[in-house]
């Protein structure tokens, strides 16, 4: 079901682009199609092809199943 997806989490209010080096690098290999992390910033965005979002969107979309698309 989550084949293909790298999760980072960071117990962070803000973070910046050296928090993703990992999942950047996973991306950039192509190992995984989708790049989440997690932290406790209250706006979902996007950098580099990394979906930000705070813990309590990715428990949302967890039990909503939407990790699947």
């Amino acid at each position: 079901m989550f084949q293909g997806l790298a999760i980072g989490m960071k117990a962070k209010f803000h973070v910046g682009i050296r928090y993703m080096r990992g999942l950047v690098a996973l991306r950039e290999e192509g190992i995984t199609k989708r790049h989440l992390l997690i932290c406790t910033e209250p706006i979902k965005r996007t950098v580099e092809g990394i979906e930000v979002m705070s813990w309590e969107f990715f428990l949302d979309d967890l039990m909503e199943r939407t990790f699947n698309s």
